[in-house]
């Protein structure tokens, strides 16, 4: 690249207005720092990633948090409202994590949060089997 080219790249870099973030996101951004910070006081993690993205085994997705202690791995699936669908999602997002990564031993953990967080294990995702869907149905 030449000077002239880099000189306009970095001129228009700072000539971008920064977009705005949305209630619902600074919302989420506020519960995973405070699900960061609770972890954090607990000390139960050897690390801590936040906000990380995974493409593996035609698998993509991305992570709120994802702690690790030991061998055993934490994916945290943070939503801002506590309802079936935000569940349900969650469950789905946490068992593509599983499908993405199947040698890793994987605890699903739901948080909502409020003005108190909450937190939730969700069921473990098992490899041996077949789960189409993560929600039950209603057979009759």
């Amino acid at each position: 690249m030449t000077r002239r080219r880099r000189e306009r790249a970095e001129w228009a870099a700072t000539r971008r207005p920064e977009r705005p973030i949305s209630p619902a996101q600074q919302k989420h951004d506020d519960i995973v720092r405070a699900l960061a910070q609770r972890l954090y006081d607990k000390g139960t993690l050897d690390a801590l990633v936040l906000h990380t993205t995974y493409s593996t085994n035609g698998y993509s997705g991305e992570v709120d948090a994802l702690g690790i202690a030991g061998d055993r791995w934490r994916f945290y699936e943070v939503k801002t409202n506590r309802n079936d669908a935000s569940y349900g999602h969650a469950l789905e997002q946490y068992w593509r994590y599983c499908k993405a990564h199947p040698d890793r031993d994987v605890v699903g953990i739901y948080v909502t949060g409020g003005e108190r967080l909450h937190v939730e294990r969700l069921p473990r995702y098992r490899h041996d089997f077949q789960q189409d869907s993560p929600l039950p149905t209603d057979e009759r």
